[in-house]
C-alpha cells in the first residue's frame, strides 16, 4: 500500500474463478476474448472482482453504503461521481488463484466549485497474487452539491476511443444493469432511470466511467 495511505487499511482476498470473466465477455459480446481458466485476466478485467460487499442495511438511498466502507455515503443532496483515476498493470492477475486487494483512503479535501464546495476522496487499492503485487489503482471521488433536474451536461454519452485493444459497445439499460450487477456496483445513478432523473438531477442514466476503459 502506498505509505501516503491512511488508515483504515481494508483486505479482500478470494478464489479468483472464471465466472466474472464469463459475464463480462458474454455482457460484452466477446465470446472470443474470454480467458482459459488458468489464463491471465485482461487489461481493467480485474474490475469484476474483489468488490466490496455490503450489508443491505447498511446502504443508503442512493444505494451507495452509510457506513462500513472506506468512503461513506454522500451527506444527504449530495451527488457522486467517479472523478478520474489511473491503473498500474504491474504484473499478470491469473485466474485460478487467490488475490487479495488492500484498499485505504490517500488523502481527502475540499475544493470550491461553480455550485458549492466540491469534497474529494481519492483511494488507493493493490491487487496482490501469489505474494507479488500485479495491479495499483487510484480513484478519485467526488462529491458535490444536488442540482435541479434536467441540468448540466449528460451523463450517459461513452466517449469515442480509438485503438486496437478497445471495442465500440452499444450502451443501453439491460448492460448498465448487467455490468452494476456483475462489477458489485450498487449506485441507482446507473440502473435506476427515474431515482437518476427525479433525485440526482440526471437526464437519464449514467454511463459507468469504468466502460469507457474497455
Amino acid at each position: 500500500m502506498n505509505p501516503q495511505s491512511i488508515s483504515p487499511c481494508v483486505e479482500r482476498s478470494e478464489m479468483l474463478c472464471h465466472g466474472p470473466a464469463l459475464e463480462l465477455a458474454m455482457l460484452l459480446g466477446l465470446p472470443d476474448r474470454l480467458p482459459d481458466k488458468d489464463a491471465a485476466l485482461p487489461p481493467l478485467w480485474h474490475w469484476m472482482y474483489l468488490p466490496e460487499r455490503p450489508n443491505r442495511a447498511d446502504l443508503g438511498e442512493d444505494g451507495l453504503p452509510t457506513y462500513g466502507s472506506l468512503v461513506p455515503s454522500p451527506s444527504t443532496g449530495s451527488r457522486r461521481l467517479l472523478a478520474g483515476g489511473t491503473v498500474e498493470l504491474v504484473s499478470e492477475l491469473r485466474i485460478g488463484h487467490s488475490a487479495t486487494r488492500r484498499s485505504g483512503v490517500a488523502g481527502r479535501q475540499t475544493k470550491a466549485g461553480r455550485s458549492g464546495g466540491l469534497e474529494f476522496t481519492t483511494v488507493v487499492h493493490e491487487i496482490v497474487q501469489n505474494g507479488r503485487i500485479c495491479i495499483r489503482e487510484r480513484q478519485d471521488v467526488v462529491d458535490v452539491p444536488p442540482r435541479s433536474a434536467g441540468a448540466g451536461e449528460q451523463g450517459d454519452r461513452p466517449t469515442e476511443v480509438i485503438g486496437p485493444d478497445f471495442v465500440e459497445v452499444s450502451i443501453d439499460p439491460v448492460l448498465l444493469f448487467r455490468f452494476s450487477a456483475a462489477a458489485g456496483v450498487s449506485h441507482r445513478i446507473h440502473w435506476d432511470e427515474k431515482y437518476a432523473q427525479e433525485v440526482e438531477g440526471y437526464p437519464g442514466l449514467v454511463v459507468q466511467a469504468r466502460f469507457k476503459q474497455f
